[in-house]
């Protein structure tokens, strides 16, 4: 089934994710996940994986959100207060 684009209207479109303070928010969640052992581990789990094989480790999604929802806050709370992700 084709649905043409042309009727969208541009002015009610938005980006599913910002990439206003993209590079911050990047420093941020590497600066946050670098201190949390867990990540740490994952990381290293990963290390090995990608040199030696065997098993891939599970990617730690709900801690990395968890961690991206603060980060986000943080944003929100001493950078720009219209920031959405």
């Amino acid at each position: 089934m084709f649905i043409p684009l042309l009727s969208l209207d541009p002015s009610k479109l938005r980006l599913l994710r910002s990439e206003k303070y993209a590079d911050l928010k990047n420093e941020l969640m590497m600066q946050r996940l670098s201190s949390l052992q867990w990540f740490l581990d994952y990381r290293e789990r990963l290390r090995k994986y990608r040199s030696e094989g065997g098993d891939a480790p599970r990617y730690p999604s709900k801690r990395v959100e968890e961690v991206e929802r603060a980060v986000d806050d943080v944003i929100v709370r001493y950078v720009d207060p219209s920031y959405e992700r």
